[in-house]
């Protein structure tokens, strides 16, 4: 989802530079309009056919599990497996728990803002007088409104009508807007606006798009209006008053930059060609940058060949994730962190020499935050053969907790991950050993495999002392790549 959100934000960012450098002056009105809806659907469409189609799905098929079930065996000593579910609270979830429950209020509100403006034009449609004036479909409302038009409808204050101090000028402007389908336009904006409240990227698009709106509508008017007088229609209501965010507004802050723009010269078709060409070969490249900077890439790997493919059916490839990080410390004892630690295995394990028919990468290299769907959709995007995260257990018992291996159920190969959890366990000499299932976030969400090792506890004295020691790190990351290796020959 974070990716998601970044790379959209960023092409839609992008196309609104674009557009603002090259077209926000220019009087393609028409031109522009369609330039923001293609971007704007670009932007939206993008990321999601960039994970789903371009990247495409695990390579794992059902002859893992048939060879795996033909040569893993167990033997007598083989650990025992919880049949309780896990407890998956974890410091991991905490910034979830914060940002989720925000990001639904904010929905709410502003779907309960959407609704309530939409019932507003319900009741003023239903409760105002229609009138069918010179091919204008208008609600005389009863309320000290600016004119303003939605859907097929021109809305304007009844009494200001029927005085004739509403002049065709300013009908003609709102009617524009319902020839065009302005309003389209903007209940698409709206509801986006409800799922992207947080983002200001929308905000500032919605904006544009209206402005693009009326500057079209004077466009349109000034075909048959001399252009001083409809200068001086646009002052005379700029004390107005407006009802509906939802409609096309006659006036609103834009009339200076309305007036401004009513008195610009058309761009030059070189001018106007050249910012065509220059915006698509910008968006082009920025789609193609993201591409290519895929989740795969962004791994900080180590592997023997460095031109073999994650596609490659040949090679056993592991993605292996230091759990927590940066601002998430984990489990933390006097001012030893898990973070650290489990990081520390990390690095050893990219100090070892592997066979070239087995791919390591790594989620994070270094000491920096990085949410769990981050390295979900890391994982998926690279095709791997095995997600393996590791961790420090923490207790209040301060009992050795051994080595406990976790699998969810939930997850795709969910078969595939209890045969590699047996083989961790039985291969590790850690001990106690358990096996144990848990609907961990990084368990259930990827499209391979998943392994999550606990390795001791933070909360003994006599585990974290081992773990805190440089060599032990060493052995342990050791006995994984030799239990991955095992694994690989499995298969």
């Amino acid at each position: 989802m974070i990716l998601y959100v970044i790379k959209s934000s960023v092409v839609l960012g992008i196309s609104l530079l674009c557009y603002y450098l090259f077209f926000r002056k220019d009087k393609r009105f028409l031109f522009n309009r369609a330039f923001l809806l293609v971007t704007l659907a670009l932007s939206l469409l993008y990321p999601f056919l960039s994970f789903k189609i371009l990247l495409g799905q695990s390579h794992i098929d059902n002859i893992h599990l048939v060879r795996i079930g033909e040569r893993l065996t167990l033997t007598s000593m083989d650990p025992v497996i919880e049949k309780d579910f896990v407890n998956t609270n974890s410091n991991e979830w905490d910034l979830g728990r914060i940002l989720w429950p925000a990001y639904f209020l904010g929905v709410a509100i502003l779907a309960l803002r959407f609704l309530r403006n939409g019932w507003n034009l319900w009741e003023l449609v239903k409760d105002s007088e229609h009138l069918l004036y010179r091919d204008h479909r208008l609600i005389l409302v009863n309320r000290e409104i600016d004119p303003f038009s939605f859907g097929k409808y021109v809305f304007v204050n009844q009494s200001h009508f029927r005085q004739g101090w509403i002049g065709d000028e300013i009908l003609q402007h709102e009617q524009v807007h319902v020839d065009h389908y302005h309003s389209l336009d903007l209940l698409i904006l709206e509801f986006l606006l409800v799922l992207y409240w947080f983002n200001p990227l929308f905000w500032i698009y919605r904006a544009t798009m209206k402005a693009n709106h009326e500057y079209t509508a004077d466009f349109e008017v000034l075909k048959h209006t001399d252009r001083q007088r409809y200068c001086h229609v646009l002052v005379d209501h700029l004390t107005a008053k407006h009802y509906s965010v939802l409609g096309s507004k006659f006036h609103h802050f834009l009339t200076k930059n309305r007036i401004i723009m009513m008195h610009r010269i058309k761009k030059s078709r070189l001018k106007f060609g050249s910012g065509i060409l220059l915006s698509a070969l910008v968006v082009f490249a920025t789609v193609l940058v993201l591409s290519c900077t895929n989740d795969q890439t962004s791994l900080s790997t180590i592997d023997q060949d460095d031109k073999k493919s994650f596609n490659d059916p040949t090679v056993f490839s592991v993605v292996v994730d230091a759990g927590h990080g940066g601002t998430d410390d984990g489990g933390t004892h006097d001012h030893a962190s898990e973070k650290d630690i489990v990081l520390g295995i990390v690095n050893a394990i990219r100090q070892l020499e592997v066979a070239p028919d087995i791919r390591l990468s790594f989620t994070r290299a270094r000491d920096v935050t990085m949410p769990l769907k981050e390295r979900v959709e890391l994982a998926n995007g690279s095709r791997t053969d095995l997600f393996l995260s590791l961790h420090i257990n923490s207790h209040p018992n301060k009992e050795p907790l051994g080595l406990e291996v976790y699998y969810s159920e939930l997850n795709r190969d969910h078969r595939l991950s209890l045969a590699y959890s047996r083989e961790f366990a039985h291969t590790m000499e850690m001990k106690p050993t358990s096996i144990k299932r848990a609907d961990f976030l990084v368990l259930k969400e990827t499209d391979c495999p998943a392994v999550l090792l606990n390795i001791g506890s933070m909360d003994n004295a006599g585990e974290l002392a081992y773990l805190m020691k440089k060599e032990n790190q060493q052995k342990i990351a050791r006995e994984i790549v030799d239990t991955i290796v095992g694994i690989s020959k499995m298969i």
